[in-house]
C-alpha cells in the first residue's frame, strides 16, 4: 500500500507540473515504474523504475511506449533531459537510440546546487 500511495503521490505532482501522460508499469500487481510524458512538446518528462525491477527491460518498455505516445500525437522526435554524469542513463539512452543534443550547467532545485544537464532526442 505504501508504493501504491507514493504513485498517487507522484501522480499528482505530475499534475501539477502539466505532465500530462503517466504511463505506468505493473509486474505482478506491483507498480515497477512509470514514465510522464508532455506529447505535445515531444517530451519525455519523467522516468522511474523499482530497483527491484531494474535491469528487467521495464525502462525499456515504458520509454517504447512513450515515444510511441508521442507518435501518435504526430511527434517526429522525443526529448528528455538527464544529468551528464548519470552514466547508467546515458548508456541506456543511448541504447533506445538517444544522442546528446546539448549540455549545460542547470540548477537543481532539490539540493539546492547546479547541476551538469545534457539533453538527448530520438528522432521518431
Amino acid at each position: 500500500m505504501e508504493v501504491l500511495n507514493g504513485a498517487r503521490r507522484i501522480f499528482a505532482e505530475m499534475s501539477a507540473k502539466c505532465i500530462p501522460h503517466a504511463i505506468i508499469a505493473e509486474v505482478d500487481g506491483n507498480i515497477a515504474g512509470w514514465c510522464g510524458v508532455i506529447a505535445a512538446r515531444g517530451e519525455i518528462a519523467d522516468l522511474w523504475v523499482s530497483p527491484q525491477f531494474q535491469r528487467r527491460g521495464v525502462a525499456t518498455a515504458l520509454v517504447a511506449e512513450a515515444c510511441q505516445l508521442i507518435r501518435t500525437k504526430g511527434g517526429t522526435v522525443a526529448v528528455l533531459e538527464t544529468h551528464r554524469d548519470n552514466s547508467p542513463a546515458l548508456s541506456f539512452y543511448h541504447r533506445m537510440t538517444f544522442d546528446i543534443c546539448w549540455q549545460a550547467p542547470a540548477d537543481w532545485d532539490v539540493v539546492g546546487a547546479v547541476v551538469e544537464k545534457v539533453g538527448l532526442r530520438k528522432f521518431l
